[in-house]
């Protein structure tokens, strides 16, 4: 089941996180309700729809989205996995690794090293919370992982696992 959540303008213009801090905080969310809400959740932006244009081009969007992924690093635990959902778009356009694909007007997300390691880290913050709501976590980094081919899928699935285990702090922080 897919959950939209849209962002008002007045809270994406302003970078407020409260509406997110306040469903997704570790300390606000009841495991009960957090695991109903798991891979539920797609962030939309009415307040900035464009016809015929890609959400996730908006700046703006990208803005808040590197808000909320900085301030809740396991928001890709709530967030929705299937492509259409958004999610790894929205990851990408957060961090400014989106491109558009040529002839065609499809995006797609630069995988490169730094945006690799990121996503490994919230995936990893993620599994954690999983473990705090007395979740499996492998479901929730498979699913975000599903897409990547097999060699880069297993590679990135050790990388957390060893962080889960070792709970290290990422470079950037």
């Amino acid at each position: 089941m897919l959950r939209a959540l849209d962002i008002p303008e007045e809270l994406a213009d302003a970078g407020d996180l409260r509406l997110l801090t306040g469903l997704f905080a570790d300390d606000e969310v009841e495991p009960e309700i957090a695991r109903k809400l798991r891979l539920t959740v797609m962030l939309t932006f009415e307040c900035y729809e464009v016809d015929d244009t890609p959400i996730f081009t908006d700046e703006r969007v990208g803005d808040y989205l590197r808000l909320a992924h900085d301030g809740i690093p396991h928001l890709l635990y709530y967030l929705a996995a299937d492509p259409a959902a958004g999610a790894l778009l929205g990851f990408g356009a957060a961090y400014g690794a989106l491109m558009e694909l040529p002839d065609s007007g499809l995006l797609a997300v630069d995988m490169g090293g730094d945006l690799l390691n990121r996503l490994g880290y919230h995936l990893a913050a993620a599994a954690r919370h999983a473990q705090q709501q007395a979740d499996e976590w492998e479901p929730v980094v498979d699913a975000h992982l599903a897409a990547f081919d097999e060699p880069l899928r297993m590679r990135l699935r050790a990388e957390i696992d060893a962080l889960v285990r070792a709970r290290d702090e990422a470079p950037w922080n």
